[in-house]
């Protein structure tokens, strides 16, 4: 079941102003080229890279467990536009394939077993065109995450202020749990969720055992090669069909 600050119609309707667009974004808009006319994005929230690439001209289909984050992006500017589905990424299963699957936003990150990682890739992998891309991002472990974790940040709503806070709570087997508050003016909503922070390494070889292999691998949005002792923040994996 999705956290509650993607559940909650209330708080899927700030999602896009505390998460506007930036450098992340930006790469996956640029990743589609000459050969690229259909797009699924996986976990795709308020679907606000989705509707960007509709844009384009691009036929994208959003996918999301969330029915509210549905709604919202619908009703937003070119949401008419975008396909929108109801699913998660282990158990979607449609009459396409497609050139391009992103997930952004650290959505891989919501896959805590391996099993579902492994489900979620052997998917894409069924609905992927043979020449074509699956690419997604997740945060590298070898960061100090928790260090820098909690924040604060006041947001605008109907003319109103609605202070969100997130705090760490736990961090064991490289899951991390953590809450975010929000305050409004009459209310208070908290939502808790949970995220894994997996090693290069063990998504290399689950993307392995899923008939994949890994295209690129850069450790930045500026597409700069990943080197673990570099400790970049973000692995962002480029995949293909084996050979």
């Amino acid at each position: 079941m999705p956290d509650n600050h993607y559940e909650n119609i209330k708080l899927a309707q700030l999602y896009d102003m505390g998460s506007p667009w930036n450098n992340e974004r930006e790469f996956y808009f640029s990743l589609p080229n000459s050969n690229t006319k259909s797009i699924l994005d996986i976990g795709s929230g308020t679907g606000l890279i989705a509707r960007a690439l509709t844009k384009k001209g691009y036929l994208v289909t959003a996918i999301d467990p969330s029915l509210s984050m549905l709604k919202v992006g619908k009703n937003s500017p070119f949401g008419d536009k975008v396909t929108w589905i109801r699913s998660s990424a282990q158990s979607f299963k449609l009459n396409q394939s497609f050139d391009l699957i992103i997930m952004t936003g650290n959505a891989f990150q919501v896959l805590l077993k391996n099993k579902d990682i492994l489900e979620a890739l052997t998917n894409m992998k069924k609905h992927l065109n043979p020449k074509g891309r699956i690419a997604f991002e997740t945060r590298n472990p070898m960061v100090d995450w928790q260090k820098n974790w909690d924040t604060d940040n006041i947001q605008k709503t109907n003319n109103k202020n609605v202070h969100i806070s997130r705090r760490f709570l736990s961090l064991e087997n490289n899951i991390m749990s953590f809450v975010h508050t929000y305050k409004f003016s009459h209310k208070i909503l908290t939502s808790e969720s949970k995220i894994r922070f997996s090693s290069h390494i063990e998504i290399k070889k689950l993307i392995h055992q899923s008939n994949l292999c890994i295209d690129k691998l850069y450790g930045d949005w500026d597409k700069e090669e990943f080197n673990q002792t570099e400790n970049h923040k973000e692995m962002v994996f480029i995949l293909k069909h084996q050979k």
